[in-house]
């Protein structure tokens, strides 16, 4: 009876073992099959997003090259308006670049970008200091 009870609850551990590895196995399928259309949702927003930012820039571009002298208000504004290019500066642009300025360093041999340098290390103070660069564009 003993020997009969022992193989009964050495198969009926098995039987768990082999259940439990089997709802482990579909609940990972069930988190991959998630993900996957997560990642794919976000993808296809990502793409709803910057549909028609391209013909934008061409545009933008076209606009600059025709009259280079003239303002970024009479120019630039006009194409894409004031609102779609102050939306696409905020957010994680803004927090790109200071990361990315942060991390390179800009040299120059000639005089005439000097001007350059000189804008961009206040800056270089500001995301040193950890404060939200101004926002000067207008």
């Amino acid at each position: 009876m003993l020997t009969l009870l022992a193989a009964l609850v050495h198969e009926r551990q098995r039987e768990i073992t082999d259940t439990l590895a089997d709802l482990l196995i579909s609940t990972v399928h069930r988190s991959g099959a998630r993900a996957e259309r997560r990642v794919t949702q976000e993808l296809v927003s990502e793409f709803r997003k910057v549909a028609g930012k391209e013909t934008l820039l061409f545009r933008l571009a076209e606009a600059a090259i025709a009259r280079p002298d003239d303002t970024v208000r009479a120019v630039v504004y006009p194409v894409a308006g004031e609102k779609t290019l102050r939306a696409s500066y905020t957010g994680h642009y803004r927090r790109g670049l200071i990361r990315l300025l942060e991390v390179l360093e800009f040299r120059a041999g000639s005089s005439a970008c000097q001007p350059v340098l000189e804008a961009l290390a206040p800056i270089r103070r500001h995301a040193a200091r950890g404060s939200r660069p101004c926002r000067c564009v207008s």
